[in-house]
């Protein structure tokens, strides 16, 4: 098992209109940062979800 706990990072460009997520963020994470853009992310309804395991 990789711990990925510590790669969380998400950073927004308000240009493109695109994330760049790390592997250990969760969707809530993703989601707290696009919503202060105005964007939306279709990628699941639970906040704990982590991003590597949905991308998988």
């Amino acid at each position: 098992m990789i711990d990925l706990s510590d790669m969380v990072k998400v950073s927004v460009d308000t240009v493109r209109r695109i994330a760049v997520v790390e592997a250990g963020a969760t969707l809530g994470d993703v989601d707290t940062e696009t919503q202060k853009y105005g964007l939306a992310t279709p990628t699941g309804t639970v906040s704990e979800t982590g991003v590597a395991g949905l991308a998988l």
